[in-house]
């Protein structure tokens, strides 16, 4: 069991948390930061990205470790490292991974000056707590007679989609942008477990026997997309070599290593997966000539599940006491164990649709200029920002996760270099970190905006000791 524990604790490190963007957040003319803000002017006619390649985003980032806790070169045994990792962990301690690549980001000026947008884009979306009492439940097991180890805290959430998104930006006055982007999300897959509870503990009865109980286990996962076909006895279907079967509405077996090839797990996410809608919402305000605020939130909407939908729920309690085995081997201890659970705590299988939520996030940002440059300003796409040589700023940035809110909040310096190259550093901090800084840079060469961006320099040197690392690539066309 430990080395389970050793196995997941490592698998946690490689998979983490998104940062709010700073590293493109009203940043480089570059489509990117219209994407996190619909009212961001990019400042151009036209605008492509190039397909598949052109733009890639991926956010990692884990709490209450790093992979050197686990993995590091030291005179510590193994063992021990994954126990002291274990126990320095707390309740709200996650993982997450956001993944995200674009198939195609275009846009054109309208005669009203307006600016149109539309396209796109695949997304991979992970977050998962650790289930720290589960943990401490393994290494310590019945040895603390009286402790109750609870499940509340383990919430998990992930969905693979395409989001489709046409989206309009508008000077309202000579200081207000607005934008609006909206979305239609179709989902591939999408797993929900986030409101479970329940409780074990141990004592030792006045015969000096252990008991074990397990008390308002309330467990409710979800699932869309995929589905295991089940018989009368919630028992899963399998076919003569053993192998489950999934749904599949063309009438032909279909199995776990079927589903995860490229032409099904396409098909599902491009056409044919359950449907949701979004909207994304921005303002742009240039309080004054040096001085400009900016507000957005995004992902605000739902995916509304009825494309092979399963509901499991695990409702009750049991109690066992001692190891009392009567018949001709532990195999009919652990059948009879089984069983008894099945009949205490019994599964239940339901294909009632559900609707989940999308993580959506906010964020709030305030730049000040200084260094002027040059005195002729566009007016008309109010590149007032640009006239100057450098920008301090600031981007507060939240994102909504199952029972808690994600939050940190970064502060930077852009350099402009002869409109031709722009770099930003920034550095922020959150709850559970204070030493991130990173690096963005944008270059327009031509007609082409080159964008690159890492959220944890510092990382870099050592990816072990890193507790998070996110990274953004970007090659756009944009004419004039």
């Amino acid at each position: 069991m430990k080395k389970l524990v050793g196995l997941l604790l490592f698998f946690n490190v490689f998979v983490v948390l998104a940062q709010g963007g700073i590293n493109s957040y009203n940043f480089g003319q570059t489509p990117q930061a219209a994407m996190l803000n619909p009212a961001y002017n990019i400042e151009t006619n036209y605008h492509f990205t190039l397909p598949i390649i052109g733009s890639h985003n991926i956010i990692l980032e884990s709490t209450g470790m790093t992979a050197y806790d686990v993995i590091g070169t030291n005179s510590i045994p193994f063992q021990d490292k994954v126990e002291n990792t274990v126990y320095q962990l707390v309740a709200n301690d996650y993982f997450l991974l956001n993944q995200k690549m674009e198939f195609l980001n275009m846009g054109q000026r309208l005669n009203n000056d307006a600016y149109l947008s539309y396209g796109f884009y695949e997304e991979l979306d992970l977050f998962s707590t650790l289930p720290v009492e589960l943990f401490h439940l393994f290494y310590e097991g019945t040895s603390i007679p009286g402790k109750e180890y609870k499940i509340d805290d383990v919430v998990m959430q992930s969905n693979l989609l395409m989001v489709y998104h046409v989206g309009l930006q508008k000077s309202i006055t000579k200081k207000l942008d607005l934008g609006i982007r909206f979305k239609v999300y179709n989902a591939a897959y999408d797993l929900q477990a986030t409101s479970n509870k329940g409780n074990f503990n141990s004592n030792i009865t006045a015969d000096n026997i252990y008991s074990h109980s397990l008390s308002d286990i309330d467990i409710t996962i979800r699932t869309s997309g995929f589905a295991v076909q089940y018989d009368a006895d919630n028992d899963p279907i399998k076919d003569q070599n053993g192998d489950i079967i999934l749904e599949n509405n063309s009438g032909d077996d279909l199995y776990f290593e079927d589903y995860f090839k490229g032409g099904y797990i396409a098909n599902k996410t491009f056409f044919n997966g359950n449907k949701g809608v979004g909207i994304d919402l921005g303002l742009t305000y240039q309080m004054k000539e040096n001085l400009v605020l900016a507000a957005s939130i995004n992902d605000l909407g739902a995916i509304f599940n009825n494309n092979q939908v399963r509901t499991y729920a695990y409702k009750g309690d049991y109690t066992s006491q001692g190891l009392a085995f009567e018949y001709d081997s532990p195999i009919g201890y652990v059948q009879r164990l089984e069983d008894e659970l099945n009949e205490y705590i019994p599964l239940t299988i339901e294909g009632n649709n559900y609707t989940s939520l999308r993580p959506f996030h906010v964020n709030a940002f305030a730049a000040y200029s200084f260094n002027k440059k040059r005195s002729n300003v566009c007016e008309l796409y109010k590149s007032v920002s640009y006239s100057y040589a450098s920008i301090f700023g600031a981007l507060i940035h939240a994102q909504n996760r199952p029972n808690q809110i994600l939050y940190d909040a970064s502060f930077f310096y852009e350099r402009n270099f002869n409109d031709i190259v722009q770099a930003r550093l920034n550095y922020t901090v959150n709850k559970y970190s204070a030493s991130n800084v990173g690096l963005a840079v944008s270059a327009h060469l031509w007609k082409i905006n080159l964008f690159a961006g890492v959220n944890n320099v510092l990382g870099l040197t050592n990816l072990a000791k890193a507790n998070n690392i996110s990274a953004q690539l970007g090659i756009h066309v944009m004419i004039k």
